[in-house]
């Protein structure tokens, strides 16, 4: 009888947890693109190590969890393209390690990589074709989010915010980097204008409108002069792709002048904008323009709700759309017309482009919305030379992932910092040569693939809007060390490949390919395992150095060193450590096995120096100038061996 009252209540339970599990998957999506984006984006921009071998442990427990919760996935080829595609670029990007100047930068650059790899398999696992709303719109909620606190770090100094001397009164905070949070918003200003053309309810059209003003006044406050292309770029392509292109003009329209308002405000709050302003006078002038913020913010949600209920009452003539065309089109060649009057012939426009990109920055006053009006590469030419140095040296295979910045030290042509190209696609081919390059190429034109082709989804074209504004701005600066950034365009991608269409609806895991993934993803989540307990003690010993704590900076190196033997950092970090404490011989030794994993770093080889005399110190100054030949401070070290400490 009991046997018989169980077989009875397992189909009802096994309903509730097919239903339970539908909803898990209908809500993860939202959550995955809001928490990752938001999350990383508030740590550093997701940057440092420790930050992503949380981040990819995490991922990797969920894509875990979903192979064994999921037995179907909504994948076309294209997708599977685009998944294949990275997971082999992470790949050689790991195998690198082999042939690469420096086991250290490598390891730390798979590091980051792996956050990409658990956050594509994650979203490819849990989105399918109807839950792509929910994913772009947890990927803008995470971007408003960021963009707020940093806008308030800017409106409200006395509280949040200062001077920066290091970013000139740009607006980094928390991402870290300018330019990185100009694009970040630059993403979050495509898909808010989106979803208030496009979502399905007035009450999320008029949210979405409603952040334009807060996220173009973070754009505006990072002065990123290549987030302004990349963005009207994006703009420019969702609106070629969209059938409706008419709508979502309209749209663009209607609710650019609250957007537009917003940076007019900004950019007249001089105190603001100024690096010589007073921390009384930027307070005030921040406090008003959050009020306008608000107003505008306000005025921006309306029209968005009203535009949404007219657009469902009111039928548009085919006549009315057609002269709307026709307008528009008169008004670009128009446009088109009084800048080659005013400005000379587009030939003409391409060559001064050119030779003010190649030219050095202009010296510009105290107000830094200034530099917005000057296309100069501000050196990006020479880190793109170097880069190209290093493919000609090694045009298949690369110097080995995460080493740039060794080949910049050693072929700068001036005393310069820089650890990245400022350019993804110039640094593979330097770092991981021609088949690095080509599988990087692979992974990221697959997405612009099935955007074509799914064209007609709402959506799609705001994807690819956004998705085509971080391809271009990854062409000059390094978005894609940060993954925040980066996971923000990966995602939009995500969004692209499963909304493609396909053949099959769906694609079966097999009980064989359920298992080879999870090992897979057991083996990554290894990885990130023992980098989290590498991190952890290297980022304790520090800071125990940074305040003076040697003996305890000693005892968290070697725990890390443990956890991390291919790593130099945990050496370097032991042997400053026992330099510290007069144990001269263990810090000597330290050093020199920290070189054999790290022979081009210009910094251990002065570590050596400080630690040895006579020949050995000579020797060891004479090899750091080798790498590093630009340092002027260098070269009087080697040429005068005023280092006294450990003598």
């Amino acid at each position: 009888m009991a046997s018989v009252s169980s077989e009875l209540r397992m189909p009802a339970v096994g309903r509730r947890w097919t239903t339970l599990a539908a909803r898990a998957f209908g809500v993860l999506p939202p959550l995955l693109g809001a928490a990752s984006v938001g999350g990383l984006a508030a740590a550093n921009g997701g940057y440092f190590a420790g930050t992503c071998a949380w981040a990819s442990l995490a991922l990797m427990w969920l894509v875990v969890l979903a192979l064994l919760l999921r037995s179907q996935v909504y994948l076309g080829a294209l997708g599977l393209v685009f998944a294949a595609s990275l997971t082999l670029f992470v790949g050689w990007s790991a195998l690198s390690v082999l042939w690469t100047s420096s086991v250290t930068l490598t390891m730390f650059d798979v590091q980051k990589l792996l956050v990409y790899v658990g956050l594509v398999a994650a979203a490819l696992l849990v989105v399918e074709r109807r839950t792509v709303p929910g994913l772009l719109a947890g990927v803008l909620a995470g971007i408003v989010a960021v963009c707020a606190y940093a806008l308030a770090t800017r409106l409200f100094p006395e509280r949040f915010g200062g001077f920066d001397p290091v970013s000139g009164y740009r607006l980094t905070t928390p991402v870290g980097y300018w330019n990185a949070l100009g694009i970040f918003a630059g993403i979050g200003i495509v898909l808010a204008a989106g979803f208030a053309a496009r979502a399905v309810r007035p009450a999320w059209r008029s949210a979405a409108a409603a952040s334009l003003p807060l996220l173009m006044a973070t754009f505006f406050f990072t002065f990123s002069r290549g987030a302004w292309i990349a963005l009207a770029l994006g703009i420019v392509a969702a609106c070629v792709l969209d059938p409706r292109r008419l709508q979502l003009i309209a749209v663009l329209l209607v609710l650019a002048p609250c957007s537009a308002l917003s940076v007019v405000v900004a950019d007249r709050s001089s105190a603001l904008t100024t690096t010589t302003a007073l921390l009384s006078d930027a307070s005030r002038e921040g406090h008003r323009l959050a009020v306008w913020i608000v107003v505008l913010a306000a005025i921006s949600a309306g029209i968005g709700y009203a535009f949404a209920l007219l657009e469902t009452r009111v039928r548009v003539p085919h006549r009315v759309r057609a002269v709307f065309a026709g307008v528009l089109v008169l008004a670009v060649l128009g446009l088109g017309a009084a800048v080659w009057i005013h400005e000379g012939s587009p030939r003409s426009l391409a060559r001064r482009a050119y030779d003010s990109f190649r030219a050095p920055p202009q010296a510009t006053n105290s107000n830094l919305a200034g530099r917005l009006l000057s296309l100069s590469s501000n050196g990006r030419i020479d880190l793109w030379r170097v880069a190209w140095h290093e493919f000609e040296a090694h045009p298949v295979d690369g110097a080995g992932a995460g080493t740039y910045q060794q080949a910049w030290y050693a072929h700068r042509p001036y005393a310069s910092h820089a650890l990245d190209a400022h350019g993804l696609y110039q640094q593979t081919l330097g770092e991981l040569g021609a088949i690095g390059f080509v599988l990087l190429l692979a992974a990221l034109v697959a997405p612009l693939v099935a955007a074509v082709r799914a064209r007609r989804n709402p959506l799609v074209p705001v994807a690819l809007g956004a998705y085509v504004a971080f391809l271009v701005h990854n062409a000059v600066d390094w978005d894609w060390q940060l993954t925040g950034v980066g996971g923000a365009g990966l995602l939009c991608a995500v969004a692209l490949v499963v909304c493609a269409p396909r053949r099959r609806s769906r694609l079966e895991l097999g009980l064989p390919v359920r298992i080879a993934a999870v090992t897979a993803a057991l083996l990554l989540m290894s990885f990130a395992f023992v980098a989290v307990m590498a991190n952890v003690p290297l980022g304790s010993a520090q800071a125990a150095a940074d305040r003076g704590d040697w003996a305890a900076s000693a005892a968290d190196a070697s725990k890390a060193r443990r956890w991390a033997p291919w790593s130099s950092e945990p050496l370097r970090l032991l042997g400053e450590a026992q330099l510290a404490q007069a144990k001269i011989g263990a810090a000597r030794r330290s050093f020199r096995t920290a070189i054999a994993k790290d022979p081009r770093s210009w910094e251990l080889r002065v570590d050596l120096a400080l630690a040895t005399t006579g020949a050995d110190k000579r020797r060891a100054l004479a090899a750091a100038e080798r790498l590093d030949p630009r340092d002027a401070t260098l070269r009087e070290l080697v040429h005068t061996q005023l280092i006294r400490r450990g003598v």
